[in-house]
């Protein structure tokens, strides 16, 4: 008697396996896709968040009426210690170094208190 598999029951093991990656195939892809746009949410998210450490420092520097705008570089934020190391773009890796934060004046008219509003702008500084 002859021991092993035939060859139908091989068949039906390739077609299983075949069914089961084009189940994963997709949802890995997905979540990959997924994962690098969060981390380039975060990306984004870190350096606004560097931007207004940088600006509670530098107060002087913000724009004192509603609606004006200054601009600061991640360059900035990196030579001036706000970010520790070069920044990139986890999903095409192009340096930010260029990029900046538009800090704008968002406060009241009849408001004491400052208020700004922080945008991280890739382009356009």
């Amino acid at each position: 008697m002859n021991k092993g598999f035939t060859l139908v029951e091989l068949i039906g093991v390739v077609v299983i396996l075949s069914a089961i990656l084009l189940i994963i195939i997709p949802n890995v892809t997905s979540g990959t896709k997924k994962g690098i746009k969060n981390a380039d949410e975060q990306t984004k998210q870190n350096i606004i968040l560097a931007a207004q450490n940088w600006a509670s420092d530098n107060k002087s520097l913000m724009p004192q009426t509603n609606g004006n705008i200054y601009k600061v570089k991640v360059s900035v934020l990196t030579e001036e210690g706000y970010i520790n190391d070069k920044v990139v773009n986890p999903s095409n890796g192009a340096d930010l170094s260029n990029s900046c934060v538009k800090i704008t004046n968002t406060s009241q008219a009849s408001s004491i208190k400052k208020t700004y509003s922080y945008e991280f702008q890739e382009t356009g500084c």
